[in-house]
């Protein structure tokens, strides 16, 4: 909660003056929207404010849908014929009896005639221009076949409270939860071709449908703008995730179908908090190789703590780690790599790089060096937590449409050092930087599976095909955002570059190279600045697809979804 959010809201909300112009906007293209809202018991002030924030749309075009579940409710009952008479646009469908969410919402679905059909909960309420932010949406980009907006909370005394700013589609995000939410807007010819919800997805019927949608779908757009209200009231999910104990249930079931569909071998589970889900994605039946790529420089004790952890707690099978020795001059260093090649031979070599520091160089020598169809790039000062950490990689790296894999990395205190990367600001942040382990920061994003824009390389899995096709590391960049700029590059392939919390390593940062500590260090750092300012241009102008637009991309704020 940010105390400054109403204020801020009020500033950025629609004037009036703007309002009485999208009025008078004609569209080339005017969709009509079927906004269908199941009723079952709704308070009278609830269904006057949803009703009203209807009617008060400066985009006309729309049909509001009252599918009346309890209609032994009297004062409802004439609530809902006054909406009818009042306004030609407003129809009812009255139910015998309550037949659950997803049944009373599929009677309403069978009078809906629009082009798009909006979901829309009984005791919420719209800004007045929310479908004509769809409208437009819809005159610019004819292939959507689904819409969604920013939302925040309603509190009991009328307040505005908990903005949620959302990212552009996200199917890893999805897949942890259902973030799209609100107002969920599909068209109607594809909502025709889905399997209709039923009782078993009672609590996650829209998470179900934006699941089937999402397999099918063109083009999903986001309106990055707060558009939708939603109440908190004691009956609602929003106050109390134990309002529907049913639900978390039901979200597996919508998940783990939706994998089945698309033939991807994975398990669903509940995460950590309610409404969330862990997808524990199957490594092939034939494990692939893993090379684990480990670049270093004397410190052989910290090298000696990163490769221990990896022989030790790793369940994955078939991998290999390939150790990039690049200038070592410690004896001891030496004498530890002979006794790696002599007790673990057959698992660890060292490969000698004798030119000079270049991390995008290393990389490179070190993949010709590797045998594996799969790379981890690791640093030397990580040391691995999670046992099953490359059976969880590979999982997620093995489907058709991922490039790379990120991991969740802490320091030496359990601070987090990186949960994903926002490419804004000074090039690019670490989120969640030094948040405590266990604050997993705004709306819990620290703590979801999701697609980034990129990633750290300290510890990062990659397809060799991928990185052959992109050309590797650009070796422009000695130290600084290679790894920014290899992610930027898959992306491009049109490769998702996936951050999962269900690793975890610790990241004894820069232990081995140190900082940006003299003139000739930060006179490189600024060059490689210019580089990726003129590289990615496209990023730095229009934004993150992946950080809101209404996030601060100024550091150290580009860390925390800081408005």
């Amino acid at each position: 909660s940010d105390p400054c959010y109403p204020a801020w809201f009020e500033k950025h909300r629609v004037e009036l003056g703007t309002l009485a112009k999208q009025h008078e906007t004609f569209f080339e293209y005017r969709p009509l929207f079927s906004i269908v809202v199941p009723l079952y018991k709704t308070p009278e002030p609830f269904f006057r404010d949803m009703l009203d924030s209807v009617i008060s749309q400066s985009y006309g075009r729309w049909e509001l849908i009252l599918v009346n579940a309890s209609p032994e409710d009297e004062v409802l009952a004439g609530l809902v014929d006054g909406a009818v008479s009042g306004d030609k646009r407003v129809k009812c469908v009255t139910l015998e009896a309550n037949l659950g969410i997803s049944e009373n919402t599929n009677a309403g679905l069978s009078s809906a005639s629009g082009d798009f059909v909006s979901f829309f909960d009984h005791d919420d309420l719209l800004e007045p221009d929310l479908l004509f932010e769809y409208a437009k949406a819809l005159n610019a980009h004819e292939d959507i076949d689904m819409l969604y907006c920013d939302e925040d909370k309603l509190l009991p005394d009328g307040t505005f409270a908990e903005p949620f700013f959302k990212p552009d589609f996200n199917i890893d995000l999805l897949r942890d939860n259902n973030y799209i939410c609100h107002l969920l807007t599909i068209r109607k010819s594809l909502l025709d071709t889905l399997e209709p919800n039923t009782a078993e997805y009672d609590g996650a019927q829209d998470h179900n449908m934006t699941l089937q949608v999402s397999e099918n779908a063109r083009r999903i757009y986001h309106v990055s703008r707060v558009l939708y209200h939603w109440r908190i009231s004691e009956s609602s999910t929003a106050a109390n995730a134990d309002n529907k104990p049913y639900a978390t249930q039901a979200g597996i079931r919508a998940v783990q179908n939706h994998l089945d569909r698309l033939g991807i071998r994975a398990r669903v589970s509940q995460s950590r908090r309610p409404f969330t889900y862990s997808v524990d994605y199957l490594p092939p039946e034939e494990e692939p190789l893993v090379s684990v790529i480990i670049p270093t420089k004397d410190h052989s004790d910290v090298l000696r703590t990163c490769v221990e952890s990896v022989l030790r707690k790793t369940t994955y099978a078939n991998y290999e780690i390939v150790i990039i020795e690049n200038n070592s001059v410690e004896p001891k260093t030496f004498a530890y790599y002979a006794e790696l090649e002599k007790e673990h031979g057959d698992r660890v070599r060292v490969e000698y790089w004798p030119a000079e520091f270049n991390f995008s160089k290393l990389i490179n020598f070190g993949v010709t060096k590797a045998n594996g169809d799969f790379l981890l790039l690791l640093n030397n000062d990580t040391e691995v937590i999670t046992p099953r950490w490359m059976d969880r990689m590979v999982g997620i790296c093995s489907r058709d449409d991922v490039g790379i894999v990120g991991v969740r990395l802490y320091f030496r205190d359990e601070t987090i050092q990186h949960a994903g990367v926002c490419v804004s600001g000074g090039v690019a942040g670490h989120l969640a930087r030094n948040l405590p382990k266990g604050n997993w920061g705004y709306f819990s994003l620290g703590d979801a599976t999701q697609d980034m824009s990129a990633v750290t390389a300290a510890c990062m899995m990659t397809k060799r095909a991928i990185f052959e096709e992109v050309g590797g590391f650009s070796e422009e960049l000695a130290v600084a955002f290679n790894d920014i700029d290899y992610c930027l590059k898959v992306r491009e392939r049109e490769q998702l570059v996936v951050y999962t919390p269900e690793v975890e390593l610790f990241h004894y940062e820069s232990l081995s190279r140190g900082f940006e500590s003299n003139a000739e260090k930060r006179i490189r750092f600024h060059r490689e600045v210019s580089f990726m300012n003129f590289r990615w241009a496209e990023y730095y102008v229009k934004g993150d697809p992946y950080v809101n637009p209404n996030f601060s991309t100024n550091e150290p704020f580009n860390c925390y979804y800081h408005l």
